[in-house]
C-alpha cells in the first residue's frame, strides 16, 4: 500500500533494479530540488536520474545496491527496528532544516524504504513542485505513523517492551512525529536487549536530601524534565541533560554527557567518552550537588 501523499501526481513501477515515477504533467518537475538530491546522491537519500518517457518526466532511482526492508521479515532485532526508525526520521528532520525541499515529497511507502549492507537508510525522495498545506502537512504526519507501525508489524518484535511503547504512541492521534522523533532521542523506547537484568541503586543527596532509584537500564539525569528521566532538583548549575547511568556487563556505570559543570565521582572529573563504574559508598558530584551510590 502507498504512502506517498504526493502518489496523484505521478505513476509509479519498479522493476528489479530500479523504481521510477512518471510525472503526469511536466510542469510538477522541480529543477533546484533535483540539484540537491544529485548533491546527496548516496547519503541519506537514493540518487534520482531524470529522463523522458512519451515526452514526460520519468525520474529512477536505481535498487542494486539496497536491500528492501521486506527481506529482513521476522530477522530483526528490536535494537535494529529501533535504529531503522531513528534513521528514517533523522532523514526527514534534515529535509525539514533544509527548507528547500517539501517533506510531503518524499514516498514513506513501506516499500520504498530501502537498506544497505549496514543495515543504513536510504530513501526516496521525488523533486515535485508543491505547495505544502495544512491538509498535506497532517497526510505526511499520518503516513509517517502508519509507517513505523507497518515496519514493526512486519519485524515480528511486537513483544519487546520498548517496541510496544513505541508502536502505541504511533497509532495513538495525541503523539506527534516531533514528540516520537524526540522520545527516540532521548532513548525512551529501549528494547528488552538494552534493559538487560539491570538491577536498582540508590542515590542519597547529601547537599540537597533529594534520594533517587536508579532501576533502569539507562538513565538519563538533569534538570529539565523534557530531557531526564529523572530531575535534578536544588542548583540551576545542572545542565538539562547532565549525565547518564546505565547497566552493562553487570554493572552500574557513569557518563557525563557534555555538561557545562561536569561529572565527577570520588572527587575525580569524568572525562568525555569515559565510562566510571558505580560501587556501593561513592560519591557522585553532579555540578554542585553530592550524592552517596547506595
Amino acid at each position: 500500500m502507498s504512502s506517498f501523499v504526493c502518489e496523484s501526481i505521478v505513476q509509479s513501477g519498479r522493476t528489479s533494479e530500479r523504481l521510477y515515477y512518471t510525472l503526469e504533467d511536466n510542469s510538477f518537475f522541480y529543477q533546484t530540488a533535483y540539484k540537491i538530491l544529485q548533491n546527496q546522491a548516496g547519503d541519506a537519500f537514493i540518487p534520482c536520474y531524470k529522463s523522458a518517457w512519451n515526452g514526460k518526466v520519468r525520474l529512477s532511482y536505481p535498487l542494486s545496491a539496497y536491500h528492501t526492508l521486506y527481506s529482513y521479515k521476522g530477522q530483526l532485532l528490536p535494537e535494529h527496528v529501533i535504529q531503522i526508525i531513528t534513521e528514517i526520521y533523522k532523514n526527514v528532520d534534515s529535509f525539514k532544516m533544509n527548507g528547500l525541499i517539501q517533506t510531503e515529497t518524499i514516498d514513506l511507502s513501506y516499500d520504498a524504504i530501502f537498506l544497505d549492507d549496514n543495515l543504513g537508510v536510504h530513501m526516496i525522495c521525488v523533486p515535485l513542485a508543491i505547495s505544502s498545506t495544512p491538509e498535506t502537512q497532517m497526510s505526511f504526519e499520518l503516513a509517517m505513523k502508519s509507517l513505523i507501525c507497518e515496519i514493526i508489524e512486519k519485524a515480528q518484535c511486537q513483544q519487546d517492551e520498548g517496541i510496544i511503547s513505541l508502536y502505541q504512541d504511533c497509532r495513538e492521534g495525541m503523539n506527534s512525529s516531533d514528540d516520537i522523533f524526540l522520545n527516540l532521542k532521548m532513548k525512551k523506547y529501549s528494547t528488552g536487549v538494552n534493559r538487560g537484568n539491570a538491577q536498582r541503586i540508590r542515590l542519597v543527596g547529601i547537599t540537597n536530601g533529594q534520594n533517587l532509584i536508579i532501576d533502569m537500564a539507562e538513565c538519563i539525569l538533569g534538570k529539565s524534565p523534557e530531557y531526564a528521566h529523572k530531575v535534578i532538583e536544588g542548583s540551576s548549575s545542572v545542565s538539562r541533560k547532565h549525565c547518564r547511568i546505565f547497566w552493562m556487563n553487570g554493572q552500574f556505570y557513569i557518563e557525563d554527557m557534555g555538561s557545562l559543570n561536569h561529572t565527577y565521582v570520588n572527587g575525580s572529573i569524568v572525562k568525555n567518552g569515559e565510562y566510571i563504574p558505580l560501587q556501593a559508598g561513592d560519591v557522585i558530584q553532579i555540578a554542585d550537588l553530592q550524592y552517596e551510590v547506595q
